[in-house]
């Protein structure tokens, strides 16, 4: 950059000319690659919420039936004293296999759905980026106040 600037010459503005207004301006290329990016990004996304997503729960839906997980969830059952940590981060689902099934919607503005819960990683993320820009804006106008 500092040689950029030792390279270029100062160029003189006629006083009669008009003046000149700069702006904000975005070049073809910009539009293009921000294209891209959405496309790609939303293929991504349509990938993940129809294929992936669904995918993934049915292989857990199995091995909570008869894999793993079951055992899992067999053992923090037996032993709940024992694993206080374990029964309270599955409580969901050992709570689901004795009946009780109804969870809350992670958004409740929004229609109960499947994918409405609070292990929804999207969901997660939409929340965190809402939160950060808000704490953001307030610490903003905290220092804004203070500093005037």
């Amino acid at each position: 950059l500092s040689t950029a600037l030792q390279r270029s010459t100062p160029v003189m503005v006629d006083a009669s000319s008009p003046p000149v207004s700069y702006g904000p301006e975005m070049h073809p290329e910009q539009v293009a690659a921000f294209a891209v990016v959405a496309v790609l990004s939303t293929i991504g996304y349509v990938f993940w919420d129809r294929v992936l997503v669904p995918q993934k729960r049915l292989e857990l839906s199995k091995s909570k039936r008869q894999g793993e997980v079951k055992e899992l969830l067999d053992d923090i059952e037996e032993r709940r004293e024992e694993r206080p940590l374990e029964a309270w981060f599955f409580s969901d689902w050992l709570d689901a296999r004795q009946g009780v099934q109804q969870k809350k919607a992670a958004v409740p503005f929004l229609p109960k759905t499947k994918f409405n819960s609070g292990d929804n990683p999207v969901i997660g993320a939409i929340a965190l980026i809402m939160v950060t820009g808000v704490f953001t804006s307030a610490v903003k106008e905290v220092v804004r106040v203070v500093t005037s």
